[in-house]
């Protein structure tokens, strides 16, 4: 290859590499009162979403924070990680059961039918006593036993310090769902706004179209047009009819969506607030990564798990040791003869697994195997979450540069319509340049929603991505980002 075109092609590679970088670094943040700047005049005063109702009948405006606090309260998937974290709470309870004590008690009656009142030895009874050594038909016998073990070799506490790690995991993955479902609540109610917003395009579209045909009409009477001129309007009226069916379908969709993470019936109506501030972010890239990685719920959930299997190795390496327990004993026993023991008796014993075919050995090495592939996880999350909150990031600059160049295209076509209408009166223009520029007019405004649409969208994801330094508990209270509940 030709050494100057190879490095011209390296240079256009390397340039093309580095620009993204380079974009982004330049992007400003976006404020609201400049995104409301560029929105179209007629989508300001539009009627806010909502569901059909009766005439007559009004229905509260729902704000975005009011329906994402109800998808907090009620989602079912929230829900569900509570008891989780319940069931999680229940199993280290039961760990620490292993630390205590157990009282054994049993009380039983025995009845023998044929049972020998004496032991057929008149000498060996006049030494001992007639009718105590032999039992009675009927016995009764009460037993009680308490016994503690004092040594394990490391596995009760072991045990006890992975369930407690496994239950904090859990609250971690409960904060998971819960900035999973703020996340797609938020993305529902803008998909709600995104599509109502269409709707209100195509209706105004409509009205447009309606328009042109109505002058193609009067004109091809007047033999001034062509009836390729009234087909042209009438096809395009049609594929607004279509677009707004398509988007009254959307809108219908989404409102069921957003209900459904609310938990709300499906039949129950609701009405959305119209416009909504979306959140302005103003912190660098990498300000947002350092706090994502510190702060994320998903890296505090794997670390309890990695603890978790460290503290279960331990408890597994404990089975190589001997286990230490005493025990006190209480018998009652009534009608069972003299050879029958009562009162207290006092154990204490070792217990030492010998030799068991292997089974520790697997179970250690089960252990191990589980914490390495805790260790991968954890690394291979740490480069997970960098790479959310880059791609958040840049899909929230993408829309920052959207929104600007769409707002300008806006104002492009619509002095393209306004031109297009002087010169089809004045007689210099045609119905075809009046109908194309009002399609491009359609296309800027779609282009305009859908991009503050994807702004919003992103700044709940970049949200979702970095995380928050403080995190709620169950019950509502606010806790450390270090330590669930």
């Amino acid at each position: 290859m030709n050494a100057p075109l190879f490095l011209c092609r390296t240079l256009v590679i390397a340039v093309a590499m580095c620009c993204p970088l380079f974009v982004q670094a330049q992007i400003a943040p976006m404020s609201f009162e400049e995104i409301m700047s560029g929105l179209p005049d007629f989508l300001k005063s539009v009627d806010p979403p909502h569901d059909s109702v009766p005439e007559g009948v009004e229905l509260p405006a729902l704000t975005l924070e009011h329906c994402v606090e109800q998808a907090l309260q009620n989602n079912e998937e929230l829900l569900q990680s509570i008891e989780d974290q319940a069931i999680r709470e229940a199993q280290a309870g039961q760990a620490r059961s292993g630390r205590k004590p157990t009282l054994t008690g049993e009380a039983a009656y025995t009845y023998v039918e044929g049972m020998p009142q004496s032991v057929g030895n008149p000498l060996l009874e006049s030494f001992i006593g007639s009718g105590t050594f032999t039992s009675e038909k009927g016995q009764t016998n009460m037993f009680l036993r308490l016994e503690q073990v004092l040594y394990a070799g490391g596995q009760i506490n072991n045990a006890v310090r992975a369930a407690e790690s496994l239950a904090t995991a859990e609250g971690w993955r409960y904060q998971v769902t819960r900035a999973q479902i703020e996340a797609a609540t938020r993305t529902a109610y803008y998909n709600a706004l995104l599509a109502n917003a269409l709707v209100t395009v195509a209706r105004a579209s409509i009205d447009a179209f309606s328009r042109h045909a109505k002058d193609a009409q009067t004109l091809l009477d007047a033999g001034v047009a062509t009836q390729f001129d009234v087909l042209r309007a009438q096809t395009e009226l049609g594929a607004q009819e279509s677009a707004l069916e398509n988007a009254q379908s959307n809108l219908e969709i989404a409102l069921l969506n957003l209900k459904r993470l609310m938990a709300m019936p499906v039949a129950t109506p609701i009405r959305l607030e119209g416009l909504v501030a979306w959140p302005e972010v103003n912190e660098p890239l990498d300000a947002c990564v350092a706090q994502a990685l510190q702060y994320r719920p998903e890296i505090q959930a794997l670390e309890g798990a990695r603890a978790a299997a460290e503290y279960t190795l331990e408890a597994r390496k404990g089975l190589y040791k001997p286990k230490v327990a005493v025990s006190a004993e209480y018998n009652d026993n009534r009608g069972g003869g003299t050879l029958v023991p009562e009162g207290m008796t006092y154990n204490a014993g070792v217990q030492w697994k010998l030799y068991d075919g292997g089974m520790r050995k697997h179970q250690r090495l089960e252990a191990k195997a589980q914490l390495r592939r805790t260790e991968l996880e954890a690394q291979a999350l740490l480069n997970t979450v960098e790479l959310d909150v880059r791609t958040a990031y840049r899909r929230l600059q993408e829309a920052v540069v959207q929104i600007r160049t769409e707002t300008k295209t806006l104002e492009l076509a619509e002095e393209g319509v306004r031109m297009a209408r002087i010169r089809f009166q004045e007689g210099i223009g045609t119905q075809t340049e009046t109908i194309d520029a009002q399609l491009s007019d359609i296309q800027a405004q779609t282009a305009l929603v859908q991009a503050m649409r994807n702004y919003g969208v992103a700044a709940a994801e970049l949200q979702r991505a970095i995380g928050t330094p403080s995190a709620p508990s169950l019950n509502g209270e606010p806790e450390s980002a270090t330590q669930p509940e």
